[in-house]
């Protein structure tokens, strides 16, 4: 999955607002997690059915309607499943959460009701609708089944990613287009527009020279969590406060500060950087975990903090925890669950592989009685849900 690229930075001070309210950086305590990375060999599907109860897996229904170009962003709700296809279908997909098509969200161009370029979505639990956020500043609100709402909001910022938390509050991925010089920064709204701060500015310096293929923004129990990207650091963003709550370390394999400067990315610096971790590529919490995702020497792997038992365990993100092939790519999270795509050919290529059917028939069987239809070459991605134990 291809990421959009947004605008990056480093920086652990705060701007004053744009309306010169000054933005509190509270000092709560910090939980430093050691990150042991000499145990990154194992392998998630060795030891992940400690953390997963089962393994769902939904076939996205498909034609030519529902047809997902690319997954840019995947919302998984109690009834519903939005995908938000960013660059080639440029639309939200609506599934039920049993994969039937409901409905698809196009209404591209340049008119009252409609979107020039999509760059995000979130949901509204409590008005149980889901929200478009248009590059111009624009958002657009839809009920839980894509039918239109008559709310619009328009904000004076260019958009990134967007998320609102749980009083109800915008928190923004912005740019402020009435003021080229304004640095990118993430942003927050009231409800009523009446107040907004500023915080990480974004130097400009920065700008595309780093890339995040996931979002920054995470949401656990109505709180909103900021991973600021060339940082192993995770913010939580209030109304009046920014905190730093969480700080991963990789000991040796920490990103020094010297080479957090342009011209070690762009054009690429004779010094091999892979053998460190520079961000986290995602953050999640849930009710006993916390799940932080990262690249060391061109892998993927995943940090799982018990935060019950105050452990820290790394996998390297290849098998399946619960069944009989590969984990998928995570493309969201929830608050009791990990959801990954898979490509249907990979499953084909299992399901009619002799040598494998001869060696593992039992368990591949067990697999594929899980689908509810066959596959095709054409399908949509399937889902894999990961539910996460109490």
């Amino acid at each position: 999955m291809k990421g959009f690229k947004i605008v990056v930075g480093c920086m652990a001070y705060i701007l004053l607002s744009c309306t010169g309210t000054k933005t509190d950086l509270s000092e709560n305590k910090v939980c430093n997690i050691n990150v042991d990375v000499k145990d990154y060999c194992n392998e998630i599907g060795e030891t992940g059915a400690i953390y997963f109860e089962n393994c769902r897996y939904v076939q996205l229904e498909t034609d030519t309607n529902s047809m997902i170009g690319e997954v840019t962003k995947l919302i998984l709700t109690k009834d519903r499943i939005y995908i938000l296809d960013m660059f080639k279908a440029k639309s939200v997909f609506i599934f039920d959460s049993n994969g039937a098509y409901i409905n698809k969200i196009f209404r591209f161009g340049q008119g009252a009701e409609e979107y020039l370029q999509l760059t995000d979505i979130f949901y509204n639990e409590k008005e149980e609708t889901i929200n478009l956020s248009d590059i111009r500043g624009k958002i657009m609100s839809f009920d839980k089944d894509g039918h239109m709402v008559k709310k619009q909001i328009k904000f004076p910022l260019r958009i990134f990613n967007m998320e609102q938390d749980k009083n109800g509050n915008y928190i923004l991925n912005s740019k402020n287009t009435s003021s080229p010089s304004f640095p990118e920064s993430i942003n927050v709204f009231s409800p009523a527009q009446e107040k907004i701060y500023s915080a990480f500015p974004i130097q400009p310096e920065w700008e595309s020279k780093v890339v995040k293929s996931n979002s920054d923004f995470s949401y656990f129990a109505g709180d909103i969590f900021y991973t600021p990207q060339l940082t192993t650091d995770v913010y939580k963003l209030g109304l009046d406060s920014v905190s730093q709550v969480y700080h991963y370390n990789f000991g040796e394999h920490t990103f020094p500060d010297e080479y957090k400067t342009p011209e070690y990315f762009l054009p690429s610096n004779k010094k091999d950087l892979m053998n460190y971790v520079k961000q986290l590529d995602n953050f999640c919490e849930t009710k006993k975990y916390l799940f932080a995702l990262f690249v060391l020497k061109g892998q993927k792997y995943m940090n799982i903090y018990d935060k019950i038992k105050e452990s820290s365990k790394t996998h390297h993100l290849s098998g399946n925890p619960i069944d009989f092939g590969g984990f998928g790519e995570i493309i969201s999270f929830t608050e009791n669950s990990i959801v990954t795509i898979q490509d249907p050919n990979y499953y084909l290529g299992r399901f009619d592989d002799k040598e494998l059917l001869a060696e593992r028939g039992p368990e591949i069987q067990k697999l594929k009685d899980k689908f509810t239809r066959p596959l095709k070459e054409d399908d949509n991605p399937i889902l894999c849900i990961y539910k996460i134990k109490d």
